[in-house]
C-alpha cells in the first residue's frame, strides 16, 4: 500500500474516531472566529477566487497577479486538486495562499457529520501532501453557507472560515466591465472581494483581462512600483493582500 493510502487510511480512522466520540460537536461558549473583512486602516483589500483551480483561467489569473505585483487567496475544491496539483504548486510558488473549499462543492449544511468531515479532510490531506502549510488552515464553505453545527467543526479542527465582504456578482454570468464597475462601487480598505476562477460554463467573461485591469485591486500603480509593498495609494492603486497574512481576524 503506498504511502499516499496509508496517510489517507489514517485519516479517515481520526476522523471516524472523532465523529463517533462525539469530539466534533457543537461549542456554544464564546464565538469562533470568521473573517469577513480586514482593518480600515490599510489602504488594502483581499482578492480570493473560489471553484478552481482550472487549467484554462487560473493561470491567466496568477499572470495578472503577478504583472500588478499583487497576490490572491484561492478556494480550492479537493476534487479539482487531484486532477491539477501543478497548479496548486504553482499558486504557492507565487505567494499566494490556498484554501479549502471542500471537494465536490456539496451543501455542507445537507450532509451528515461523517460526509462533511470527509469533503473538508479529503481536501486538506490533497493540499498538505502538496506542502501548503500547516500554519494556514483556512476554508470558505460552498455557497458561503454555514451554521452552528460547521462553525463548531471549523474552530474544533483549528481553521479559520474566511467569508466576504464583497461579491463580484462573476458567478451570474457578467461581463468584465461590469464585475469591475460592480466591485467599485462596494470596495473599501479591508474589503474581502470574492471572485471565481472555475470552468463552469454560463459564468463570469474571464477572458477579458481589461475588466478586472479596472479594478483598484489588481496591485501596485506601475509607475509607483519603488514603493514598498502594502505602501498603497487609495483606490486606483490598492494591492490584493493573502487574507491572513494581510489582515488580521475579526469576530463577527
Amino acid at each position: 500500500m503506498t504511502r499516499f493510502c496509508w496517510r489517507f487510511l489514517r485519516l479517515g480512522l481520526v476522523v471516524w474516531f472523532l465523529v463517533v466520540m462525539g469530539k466534533i460537536s457543537p461549542v456554544w461558549a464564546g464565538s469562533p472566529v470568521i473573517i469577513t473583512s480586514g482593518g480600515s486602516a490599510k489602504q488594502a483589500v483581499a482578492l480570493t477566487f473560489d471553484d478552481g483551480p482550472s487549467p484554462r483561467y487560473t493561470p491567466q489569473i496568477m499572470a495578472l497577479l503577478k504583472q500588478y505585483q499583487a497576490r490572491g487567496t484561492f478556494f480550492v475544491l479537493g476534487g479539482k486538486v487531484e486532477k491539477h496539483p501543478d497548479l496548486i504548486q504553482a499558486m504557492l510558488a507565487a505567494g499566494h495562499e490556498v484554501g479549502n473549499h471542500s471537494y465536490s462543492h456539496c451543501r455542507l449544511l445537507k450532509t451528515d457529520r461523517l460526509a462533511r468531515a470527509r469533503e473538508l479532510e479529503r481536501t486538506c490531506l490533497a493540499l498538505d501532501l502538496l506542502g501548503c502549510p500547516k500554519g494556514s488552515r483556512l476554508m470558505r464553505p460552498p455557497y458561503s453557507e454555514s451554521d452552528q453545527r460547521l462553525v463548531s467543526y471549523v474552530k474544533n479542527t483549528d481553521r479559520e472560515m474566511i467569508l466576504w465582504s464583497v461579491d463580484s456578482g462573476d458567478w451570474r454570468g457578467l461581463g468584465a466591465q461590469a464585475i469591475a464597475a460592480n466591485v467599485l462601487t462596494q470596495v473599501k480598505n479591508g474589503s474581502i472581494i470574492i471572485f471565481h476562477d472555475s470552468d463552469e460554463t454560463g459564468q463570469a467573461d474571464r477572458n477579458d483581462h481589461p475588466g478586472y485591469q479596472h479594478l483598484p485591486t489588481g496591485g501596485r500603480d506601475p509607475e509607483r512600483a519603488d514603493r514598498a509593498h502594502g505602501e498603497t495609494r487609495p483606490p486606483g492603486g490598492c494591492v490584493g493582500e493573502p487574507v491572513v497574512r494581510g489582515f488580521q481576524p475579526l469576530v463577527r
